[in-house]
């Protein structure tokens, strides 16, 4: 678990309890967090990397993306509809995929599978979720979380 700013979200005895690695974030664009998030996450295997913006994203998803890494791809994505993803995992750090990105836009997506296909890493993908980003997007949550209670 990575997280920013001094005080961790989990106390070091809460995180043992919880098989948790805690790290902190180093400053920097998007790309640099999330790919020392993986740097250290891939020290012990295959990681996969989501945000905390897609409400969609379930167990299932995860173990889909952990089997495609299991089963020999590279790096799995799980794309956003407006572009982005909104989970990218690995077997090994793939920094091509988050240096000079432009990092909340539509050009996400289609630059990593164009940087993977040109790097020769086999990209496998998962149908497309919703994430939040904006006020618009709160209604598709609120639905979502009435339809689980």
């Amino acid at each position: 678990m990575c997280a920013a700013g001094a005080a961790p979200l989990l106390s070091g005895a809460a995180a043992q309890r919880r098989a948790l690695a805690l790290h902190a974030q180093p400053e920097g664009d998007l790309g640099l967090r999330m790919l020392t998030a993986l740097q250290a996450g891939c020290m012990h295997g295959p990681t996969l990397l989501m945000g905390t913006d897609c409400p969609a994203l379930s167990a299932a998803h995860l173990k889909t993306a952990a089997q495609a890494l299991q089963e020999g791809a590279d790096v799995v994505c799980q794309p956003a509809e407006d572009g982005g993803y909104v989970l990218i995992g690995m077997r090994q750090p793939q920094p091509l995929l988050f240096t000079d990105m432009p990092w909340s836009t539509a050009e996400v997506m289609p630059q990593t599978r164009a940087r993977a296909q040109a790097a020769g890493l086999r990209l496998h993908e998962l149908p497309p979720l919703w994430d939040v980003d904006n006020p618009e997007d709160l209604p598709r949550w609120h639905t979502l979380f009435e339809s689980e209670t």
